[in-house]
C-alpha cells in the first residue's frame, strides 16, 4: 500500500489517520499541481530568500534522501539541514523529535 512506501514505521492510530487523509485528497488537485511543478524550475527562487530557512528530512524517507535534502538546503543563502530519525512522513513518525529540531532552530533565531 502507498503509505507503507511513505512509511515502513507508521501503524495503529497513526497508519489509519494517514490512510484517510490520502484517501480525501481531491486526485485531479494533486495531478495538476504535480504535473505544474514540473514544468517550471524554481530553484532560482530560493537565492532570492534571505532569511534562514530549516530543511527537515527523515533519513529513511524512501522518496527524499538525504543528499537531496543537504542540496536542497543548500540553494538557499542561509539553508541550514536537519535530519531526523524517520520516513516521509515525520510528523506522525517522529513528532517529538521534529518538534525539538523546529524548537532549536527557533531558539537560535530568536535569542539575542
Amino acid at each position: 500500500e502507498f503509505v507503507l512506501k511513505l512509511s515502513k514505521k507508521l501503524n495503529g492510530k497513526n497508519y489509519e489517520l494517514a490512510v484517510k487523509n490520502l484517501m480525501n485528497n481531491n486526485n485531479k488537485a494533486l495531478l495538476s499541481l504535480w504535473n505544474d511543478m514540473g514544468k517550471v524550475d524554481n530553484r532560482n527562487i530560493a537565492l532570492m530568500v534571505d532569511k534562514r530557512v530549516l530543511y527537515i528530512s527523515g533519513n529513511d524517507s524512501q522518496f527524499y534522501r538525504e543528499e537531496a535534502g543537504k542540496m536542497i538546503s543548500s540553494m538557499f543563502k542561509k539553508g541550514e539541514f536537519a535530519s531526523v530519525q524517520g520516513g516521509h512522513l515525520l510528523l506522525l513518525e517522529n513528532p517529538v523529535e521534529v518538534n525539538r529540531v523546529i524548537e532549536e532552530f527557533l531558539i537560535q533565531i530568536y535569542t539575542p
